[in-house]
Parts: C-alpha cells; structure tokens; sequence
C-alpha cells in the first residue's frame, strides 16, 4: 500500500461520521486502478464492543482478516482507572509513554498488581516498557515496588516479569496538516526484548525480538545510529552548514 501513501487514489473513506459510536471505516488501495490490491480499516475508538457492526465493502465474497487488535487493551491518563481491572486477567502488558513518564504510572501499576494478586491469579504476567530508555523496564519495577506493599514483593518476583527492551524507529514530528491522523515513520523497525528477564513461556509477539544479550543492541545503536548523527553534525558544523539534514547532502 506503500506506493500511493501520498495520492488521493489510494486512500477512501467508507464511514466518518458515526460519531455516536466512534467509529471509522476507510479503504486503502495498492493500485490506481483500484483493480488489485484493497484493504478495509475498520477502527473503534470508543472502548466499547460494538458486537455486529455493518460495513458496505466494495466487493462481494469473504475478506480475510489480516490485522484484528480486540484482543488488546489500551489505557491513557484519562483511561488509568480500567489498568487494575485489565492486570486482574492480562498476560502481557507494554508502555509507550515516554521515559518520564514511567515514575507516574509505577503507582497505577503497582494498585493493578495488587488487585490481581488478591483475587488469586498467580500466572505469569510480563511488562515491557517500550520507551526509549536504557533498562527502562528495571527502572519502571523499581518504581512499582515503592508503591506496592512489601508483602507483596515476594509474589512480584515469582510471577511477574520485568523486561527490558531496545525500540528503534524514527518518527519525525508531523507539520501542521488538516489530517490528525496522519503520521510518518521511517520504514526501518526494531524491537528487542531481554530474553531472561520473562516469567513464564515467551509470548509470541509480531516484531518482538528475543535476545540474550540485549546491551550488545542497545551499544550498537549508540554507536552507529547515535554517534552517526552526532559525527555529521560535528564535520557540519565545521563546513559552517546549520542541519544534520544539510550535512548529509553535502
């Protein structure tokens, strides 16, 4: 779908205005033509089923589901009180709020944490933090731990999983445009987890990279990704250029 990302042709909605249910509907196409390649997005932003919800599709015949997320939760600061009941029956659960985040979440954590302890579920629950924070992780459990009672510690590291991660993908800031949907990314991606640090079996995750050396990834972007830039902003400077981007296409 990557080849009409920035033409009309590929791209139309089917829903925009269900705003009772939040809900929206698109197409995406690979093809000016629309002959080939179509795929429907259909995404609900009100947190709630809406069991069996109609949708027109161009064609007739069975879709196949290639993407579908309704076995996930996700929570925000104006969502935090649906975490305790989400930890109470969850097997996996990852951040993506920032590195400074992560001490003002460790107490929400910790309340779910111990809900889930108290109604009995001692099966294996694993959390990652997905920032971009050397041990992340380690340093949220820390965090967890001074809001969660000490009687509950010992059940924290029998059953719970702190795992550290390596996330790399670029996203720049967007410019002001009329869609706040639209977003853009490198096509380059990463995600290394720290292998030893689960509880449990490994969760079969799209894109989650095991590893039992997770510093050698985390060196090896400092030194290729991190000392690059700052290499090229070093000889730019020099060359009296004013951006990394001018550096490079000098």
């Amino acid at each position: 779908l990557w080849a009409l990302d920035e033409q009309p042709a590929g791209f139309q909605w089917l829903d925009a205005d269900d705003e009772q249910g939040n809900t929206v509907s698109f197409l995406r196409f690979g093809d000016a033509q629309r002959q080939d390649d179509v795929v429907a997005v259909v995404v609900n932003f009100g947190g709630a089923d809406r069991g069996e919800l109609r949708i027109g599709l161009p064609r007739a015949g069975r879709w196949e589901v290639r993407l579908d997320t309704s076995g996930y939760d996700a929570a925000g600061s104006a969502t935090h009180e649906q975490v305790g009941p989400a930890l109470a029956v969850r097997h996996l659960v990852t951040t993506a709020v920032g590195p400074n985040i992560l001490d003002k979440i460790a107490s929400t954590l910790a309340k779910g944490l111990q809900a889930r302890f108290d109604a009995g579920n001692l099966t294996p629950l694993n959390v990652i933090a997905c920032e971009n924070m050397v041990r992340g992780t380690s340093h949220l459990k820390e965090e967890v731990l001074k809001y969660l009672p000490v009687a509950y510690h010992a059940t924290l590291e029998q059953c719970v999983g702190f795992v550290d991660s390596a996330v790399d993908r670029i996203v720049p800031p967007a410019a002001a445009n009329d869609d706040p949907l639209e977003v853009t990314v490198e096509s380059f991606s990463e995600w290394i987890v720290d292998r030893t640090q689960f509880k449990g079996e490994l969760p079969q995750v799209a894109g989650m990279e095991p590893t039992d050396n997770l510093m050698a990834f985390v060196e090896r972007k400092l030194f290729t990704l991190n000392t690059g830039h700052a290499i090229t902003a070093y000889l730019g400077q020099q060359a009296g250029l004013q951006t990394i981007r001018d550096a490079i296409l000098d």
